[in-house]
């Protein structure tokens, strides 16, 4: 293997039909087998020569949220010889025009807003051609050629970019795969933007090299990592401090609110002297709250605080600290999965060559280093010491056995939690443009929220003395700098300094470490400057444009007074289709019930203009889908059910099977409902291989409200509880989950039974899993169950029952959810008008 287009072909080799990666669908994940990530990255390759007419070395910028679609984004330019400029997806423009210059970018890539950049070809990522035939390229590049060019900010403001060849990184994946067990299928879910070149190589690179699978499409947030982390069982992931100490805050609030903190604190102290399996069980529900499969973080992009590491191992998950830089592709040194040290960011990897300087300096040599900047000789020169070695700027020691401990930095690098760098030189610089300002210093600080918080403290050129007048000029002056910095850049807080001049060494060098001293002494003092947010209007007008597009109303005629059920009429199930809008409209999650809560137009702005919310927790037990559940099933079926329905259903026939003969399971089966016996007639009709793994939506509020009755239409018909209110959305995203693990279900879409036996309208949500699951829809006519056992009765009476199986419907993934709602009524409406069998 010598470049990264390798891992698409050995990879399709080694692993096929294995899930390399998985994006976020509305309902059901969508998952990229390695067989298809590398059939997707040629098809694109093809469309970026051809169609875009792209040639090897142009540059191209990809500014975007990390998917499976953005990875084969980039094995396709790799294919195809171009070189990456991967941009973080909250770049602005103006910053994306000046990388634009810098590197002479032939096109710019990108998801969700266009940047609009001028004079270059601006490419949506989704418009690209990921499943067009077409034979592999045969120029395909070299172990020297660039791969990419990352862009950081420098600390004298202006960009650099780190040139990286395929030997660089492949080289860095390689000795990185060495930390952890080769022999495991990982399950990683991706929270770093794979702009950040950790995310890149330790995130992407090094679980394709060891055929595990990647998870995409989560927020930052701690509540949403938490849940896909108990839907994907996941075992490991790459983070920065900031997010493990989210995570940890999260798990102590968690047992603060349950009155538990005593016991947790015991339980610490006892974990202590406990080996690593029985830490696991001590603290097994935790362990179930992250999805009862995690193993390991790996940790890097900054310090992590050794009492921070030492909660995680206590409580049974191993914490693999390391540590690296851009220019090194860019892990340099880590502790391993099976020997971690405290304090101390590990050994240095296997090709790479670790040495201290005389003041202490780490100093980097190897095949992953880069060899230089984007067009600039002179930080090149800069970076590297007369005899070859990188210099890192980062102070450490050393020990005998040769394990690395940081001990401070020659910058003030903020890291934020999502791992990007923000430089305060950049900030102060433009702060410092400011006409109120003199001098300033900006620094990162922890807040209460557990956000980095970033702070300037501002010496003021003006002489007022009235405090409430300096503080006032302070703010202006940030909220102007504000302006012209990055989102992740903005100035969040302000403080006036009083002193004359901030503390100085004797060369004049502002002490940052006594103006960070001085500024804890004054944090009741602080005044929060709040980031630039979306404009009402903006929103209001983004809202109308989604809300036209699922319920059809016109934008002109939607206001803040406007009723979601009355005067747009949303019900629960499309209300759904209107949470997945908005979440991919604003980036943001909202959780059901809160959703519920929400009459007008107004209420549900001001829910965006908060963030959104938490999503609640789903659980949905998994006991009815064991080996053990299905045997006993199948028993109690032949035994006991089937015979019980053939004392009421008399006679009983069946048509329409042969249409499921060579149907691909899973699929989804539609029926008209009219009576509780028509669950028991249908599953009585399937062939045994296809209801052996067979799921029923059953009404929530009715056959579980009593927990003996919800465990027995578990046990006998593997039902699972199908809100009919504000958790729609759980219910149809555990759909999702079963349509996943191979399990076809089978749901009433009028969403109750019929008083009349008559097919009523179906409800909206199922255009949108029918949409979401992709997978055949048999629609399925049932008679006679309304004459034994109609709603309101509450004894049956015997009656012949018919089921009619229809031929399955493949959907078109373009049709609008409206359209496929009316595609499926008419398909079942036509199917029961056909009358029963033999009449």
């Amino acid at each position: 293997m010598e470049t990264l287009v390798d891992l698409l072909t050995v990879g399709a080799v080694s692993f096929g039909s294995r899930p390399a990666l998985v994006g976020q669908g509305a309902l059901r994940p969508d998952v990229w087998s390695y067989d298809r990530l590398a059939a997707a990255a040629n098809s694109a390759a093809h469309c970026l020569r051809e169609v875009h007419g792209l040639l090897p070395e142009d540059r191209i910028l990809v500014r975007a949220v990390s998917s499976p679609e953005l990875v084969a984004l980039y094995l396709a330019a790799m294919q195809s010889r171009l070189v990456l400029v991967p941009l973080d997806p909250q770049s602005s423009s103006e910053f994306m025009q000046l990388i634009a210059r810098e590197t002479g970018a032939a096109a710019v890539f990108f998801s969700g807003a266009g940047p609009d950049i001028p004079n270059i070809k601006n490419i949506d990522i989704g418009a690209l051609s990921f499943d067009a035939p077409g034979k592999p390229l045969v120029d395909l590049p070299s172990p020297d050629d660039v791969v990419e060019i990352m862009f950081t900010s420098g600390p004298t403001g202006r960009p650099r970019g780190v040139v990286l060849t395929h030997a660089n990184i492949l080289s860095n994946v390689f000795a990185t795969s060495e930390i952890v067990d080769r022999d495991r299928h990982w399950r990683l879910l991706s929270v770093l933007p794979l702009s950040h070149m950790l995310e890149q190589t330790v995130g992407l690179y090094v679980p394709l090299l060891l055929g595990s699978t990647v998870y995409y499409g989560i927020s930052l947030k701690p509540p949403h990592i938490r849940k896909a982390m108990q839907r994907y069982r996941i075992t490991s992931m790459v983070v920065v401090p900031k997010l493990l100490a989210l995570l940890m805050q999260g798990t102590e609030r968690e047992i603060m609110r349950r009155g538990h903190w005593s016991s947790w604190q015991w339980l610490n102290r006892l974990s202590e002297h406990l080996p690593m399996p029985l830490r696991r069980v001590l603290f097994a529900r935790v362990h179930r709250e992250l999805g009862g499969a995690l193993e390991f973080f790996i940790s890097g992009g900054a310090f992590l605080d050794t009492e921070l590491w030492a909660k995680w191992e206590r409580i049974g998950v191993k914490v693999i600290q390391g540590y690296g830089a851009t220019e090194c592709s860019p892990v340099i040194a880590s502790n391993t999965q099976h020997r971690r040290v405290p304090g101390s960011v590990g050994q240095a990897l296997s090709r790479v060559e670790v040495r201290l300087s005389e003041d202490d300096e780490i100093q980097v040599r190897g095949k992953s280093v880069s060899g230089r900047y984007w067009q600039d000789e002179e930080s090149g020169l800069n970076a590297f010491t007369p005899d070859g070695w990188f210099r890192t700027g980062d102070l450490a020691t050393r020990d005998g056995q040769g394990n690395v401990f940081l001990h401070g930095r020659l910058n003030d690098t903020i890291v934020l939690a999502n791992g990007m760098n923000v430089f305060p030189q950049d900030l102060e610089a433009v702060l410092e443009a400011q006409r109120e300002v003199r001098a300033c210093v900006v620094l990162g600080t922890d807040h209460s929220s557990g956000d980095t918080r970033i702070i300037a403290a501002v010496l003021l050129s003006s002489l007022a003395t009235e405090p409430a007048v300096r503080q006032d000029q302070a703010e202006q002056a940030v909220r102007e700098a504000n302006k012209k910095l990055a989102a992740h850049q903005r100035i969040t807080d302000v403080i006036v300094w009083d002193g004359a001049d901030f503390p100085r060494t004797p060369i004049g060098t502002i002490q940052r470490r006594e103006v960070r001293a001085a500024l804890s002494r004054k944090v009741q003092a602080e005044t929060q400057i709040d980031a630039p947010k979306m404009e009402s209007g903006e929103a209001l007008d983004r809202l109308r444009r989604v809300i036209k597009d699922v319920s059809g109303a016109s934008e002109t005629d939607l206001d803040l007074d406007t009723q979601l059920n009355a005067d747009i009429g949303l019900n629960s199930l499309t209300q759904v289709e209107l949470a997945v809008s908005i979440e991919k409209a604003f980036d943001l999650s909202i959780d059901d019930s809160e959703l519920a809560e929400v009459r007008n137009l107004g209420q549900l702005l001001e829910l965006i203009e908060k963030g959104g919310s938490a999503p609640s927790a789903s659980a949905y037990p998994e006991w009815p889908l064991h080996r053990s559940a299905i045997f006993i099933r199948y028993l109690l079926q032949n035994v006991l059910v089937f015979n019980l329905h053939r004392l009421v259903a008399r006679p009983f026939r069946v048509a329409g099977i042969e249409n499921l003969a060579t149907v691909e399971t899973p699929v989804l089966f539609i029926a008209n409902h009219s009576s509780h016996i028509d669950t028991l007639s249908i599953i009585r009709s399937l062939p045994p291989q296809i209801r052996r793994k067979n799921a029923v939506a059953a009404a929530a509020d009715y056959f579980f409200e009593s927990k003996l009755l919800g465990s027995i239409t578990m046990l006998l018909l593997n039902t699972f509880p199908f809100s009919r209110g504000p958790q729609v959305r759980g219910s149809l995203e555990y759909c999702g989950d079963l349509a996943r693990a191979g399990w076809s279900i089978l749901i009433y879409p009028e969403g109750t039974r019929s008083t009349t036996g008559e097919l009523l309208p179906f409800k909206g949500g199922i255009g949108l899993l029918a949409k979401e699951l992709q997978v055949p829809v048999v629609p399925v006519a049932v008679y006679g169950g309304f004459e034994i056992l109609p709603k309101g009765r509450s004894f049956p009476r015997p009656a012949s029952v018919s089921v009619v199986f229809g031929r399955p419907i493949r959907l078109d993934e373009q049709m609008e959810t409206p359209e496929l709602v009316s595609l499926l009524q008419d398909a079942l409406a036509s199917l029961v008008r056909r009358g029963r069998p033999g009449k």
